[in-house]
Order: structure tokens, then sequence, then C-alpha cells
């Protein structure tokens, strides 16, 4: 939360949201928050733990297959990336960009050590990101065992979809 730099954020997009720990946190900086997740067990805690924020609505949904329509000034990446391949995670990153606000940010927060079940690492997933043109950083910490970075799209980006991974 310290890394976010505005007070509130209009529209956000939370994916993997879990049993909304995150979530909880989350409403407290943005107008309106979709949070979504694959798991109907997680996102029934994640409503019983958040039942008395109005600003946040529930979906099931499994990225990049599904994306939800709109623009988006904050979207949160917290601990999902490493369970894509590189192939979803460029369609994923597609989807991120196209449908982010002018200016819209992006907030990636993963787990860094190599998991043996996992297609990446928390690394991989931060390091594609980052050398996307439409992204600027504005700020990232590294830890032993985790990373975050905010990112932002960049005022002048109009291009087309990010190029997908053959």
């Amino acid at each position: 939360m310290a890394t976010l730099d505005r007070s509130c954020y209009p529209a956000s997009f939370e994916i993997g949201c879990s049993i909304g720990v995150l979530t909880a946190l989350l409403a407290t900086r943005c107008k309106q928050l979709l949070a979504v997740d694959v798991s109907d067990v997680a996102l029934e805690q994640a409503r019983r733990r958040c039942a008395s924020l109005a600003n946040i609505q529930f979906a099931r949904m499994s990225l990049p297959a599904e994306y939800p329509e709109g623009l988006y000034d904050l979207t949160i990446l917290s601990e999902v990336g490493y369970y894509l391949n590189l192939r979803d995670l460029a369609t994923l990153a597609g989807l991120i960009r196209n449908h982010a606000a002018p200016r819209g940010q992006l907030l990636l927060v993963h787990w860094t050590p190599v998991v043996e079940d996992y297609p990446l690492t928390g690394d991989q997933v931060h390091e594609y990101f980052l050398s996307l043109p439409q992204w600027i950083c504005k700020a990232q910490f590294k830890a032993p065992h985790y990373r975050i970075e905010l990112l932002e799209r960049k005022a002048n980006d109009c291009g087309s979809l990010v190029p997908q991974v053959r």
C-alpha cells in the first residue's frame, strides 16, 4: 500500500484477489474496485471479509481468457503472474495495457524464489513488464524473497496491443 503514489484511484482492478486480505486494504484507496479470482472458495471468503465495503465488486474470472471491459486507473497483479506461461503472460500484459486508463498504474507484487511447479519466477514476471516500452517504473522495492514495482502507462502511449509471444 505504501508503494501506491495516489490517494485515490477511481477505477481499480485486482487480479487474483484470493481471500481478500489485500482487497480490503485497497478499498480504502479505490472508489470502485473489481476483484477477481478463479477460485469460488477464495471468492466466498473474500466476500465475507469485505462484506461491509460497498465499493468492491467480486467476480469469478480466469485470465487471460476472460477480461473485464472498461479502463482502470490501477491494476494489481499480486502473487499471480508466475502461474502463467510466457505466452499467457504476454497476452495478459496486452490486456492490462489496453485497459489501462491514460497514466494508469500497474502494481506488481511477487514472491521471487524458484518454485519448480511454477512456469515463471516472480523476477521473470517483473522483468517482462519492465521490458515493455509502454510502461515507466515509478517505484520499486526488492527484498530477499519478494519484489514490488509500480509502473505507469506512458502519457504518449497510443500504440497497439503488446506483441504476442509465439
